[in-house]
């Protein structure tokens, strides 16, 4: 199906996304910091990137800042425990602010992930 890059310093959360996207056919890398990530994804660009937004309070992903303009076809979910939840159009104000193609608040539903997961692979657009 597709290889994921998932991003977050929590391994238990890292572990569990993998065996999640294993079960339903997906590849997976991991990685505990964006600058791993960041150095993963030029060996190998992966179809998604899920990666935690390190400070929620000034939220900006270093890894769409580095990569972006090298691979402007990469897709990323941002993920983070300090976004309240919130309506579609603040999400939408947010993923465009991190430069994401959308934004997953913490604790997050597993058909939620797996729903956004597959409209953002499926997405033509980088």
């Amino acid at each position: 199906m597709a290889l994921l890059l998932v991003v977050d310093e929590d391994a238990q959360l890292r572990q569990m996304l993998r065996v999640i996207f294993e079960e339903v056919g997906h590849q997976v890398t991991e990685a505990a910091s964006e600058t791993e990530a960041i150095r993963l994804y030029q060996r190998q660009p992966a179809d998604l990137v899920l990666c935690d937004v390190p400070h929620p309070e000034k939220p900006t992903l270093a890894i769409v800042e580095k990569l972006r303009p090298q691979f402007p076809q990469l897709k990323v979910l941002a993920m983070s425990g300090g976004i309240p939840p919130c309506g579609p159009n603040t999400q939408v104000r947010l993923a465009a602010q991190l430069g994401t193609q959308g934004v997953l608040a913490k604790p997050f539903a597993l058909a939620t992930l797996l729903a956004l997961v597959a409209a953002t692979l499926k997405d033509g657009r980088g």
